[in-house]
């Protein structure tokens, strides 16, 4: 559960950022000039390049959220609870 609902996050998160990214870059900011000067070959608006940063954002939100959750799943409720 805890996981689903740090992806369901990241997901909303990575669309808005792209959607936000591409408005920028359509209007030719500086910001875009600069990432088309530092990346050769890579223009601000070139899918591919925002899809792997996508794909390679998710699946490191999907490792924070899985392990924490693995090693809680790991303990027993009863000695969690003693504890606190």
């Amino acid at each position: 559960m805890a996981v689903e609902q740090a992806l369901v996050n990241d997901v909303v998160e990575i669309v808005l950022a792209r959607e936000r990214g591409f408005r920028k870059a359509r209007r030719r900011k500086p910001r875009a000039q600069l990432l088309e000067s530092l990346l050769f070959g890579v223009r601000s608006t070139d899918w591919p390049t925002f899809a792997g940063a996508a794909v390679v954002l998710l699946a490191i939100g999907a490792a924070a959220a899985y392990w924490p959750a693995r090693r809680a799943a790991r303990v027993d409720p009863m000695i969690a609870l003693r504890v606190e």
